[in-house]
């Protein structure tokens, strides 16, 4: 329907990530990811069959996230792809369009299971994670939204959203809008936070946090 052609990347792409994906903790309840990787799926993606009131989903929170990051060079359907490594002044205008049923609980690029009633999204170059603002410009609707996977590898649309984003957004059913984003400086502020009871080198050196500080500071804007 109007999904991207590839979420789930290849063999080559998971090694170029160096790192394995995550097994799912927790009772039987959990969405397990689905192995395999199937680059023809696209068309057979789309909405769910029963209607849903997104109003109810709140945009996804930054928190302070202390594991690696996914920034590593990848190459999909014969086009590499170099992640931006600082994403401080990261402004984007361009098409958005959204994925949905077909790649359900499956994992994305980073190894978190795909919701598509969560609030994310899907961006050739950011890190992984990020959180991003995204605007639909024609009607103003906003949401935060974090970025856990990779696409859409096509050259005229600059992010992929889930669905219950997309309709938010206002744009679920003609497929794409024009949209603005943003790399969220919320995270680093929240980190900021917890920093702020540390004093001098106790704060720089605080093994938990120190390489968090570094990264997080790429989405803040330039101070004066």
């Amino acid at each position: 329907m109007y999904a991207m052609a590839v979420h789930q990347l290849s063999d080559q792409l998971v090694q170029a990530r160096g790192a394995s994906r995550p097994t799912p903790q927790g009772g039987s309840n959990v969405v397990r990811a689905k192995p395999g990787l199937d680059i023809n799926r696209a068309h057979k993606d789309g909405a769910p069959w029963w209607d849903v009131d997104v109003s109810k989903i709140p945009d996804a929170t930054p928190t302070v996230h202390t594991g690696n990051y996914k920034a590593n060079p990848y190459t999909v359907l014969g086009k590499t792809y170099f992640p931006i490594q600082d994403s401080r002044n990261y402004r984007a205008e361009g098409t958005a369009s959204w994925y949905g049923t077909k790649f359900h609980g499956q994992n994305t690029a980073n190894g978190e299971v795909y919701d598509l009633y969560g609030m994310s999204a899907a961006h050739k170059t950011l890190p992984l994670p990020a959180y991003v603002k995204v605007t639909n410009l024609d009607n103003q609707r906003s949401v935060i939204l974090r970025v856990n996977d990779r696409g859409p590898f096509y050259s005229d649309r600059i992010i992929d959203l889930s669905y219950a984003a997309a309709k938010k957004l206002g744009y679920a059913e003609t497929g794409t809008a024009r949209v603005g984003a943003f790399a969220n400086p919320d995270a680093a502020e929240l980190l900021r936070s917890k920093l702020s009871g540390m004093s001098g080198r106790a704060a720089m050196y605080n093994g938990r946090f120190a390489r968090q500080a570094q990264r997080l500071e790429y989405v803040l804007p330039a101070r004066a």
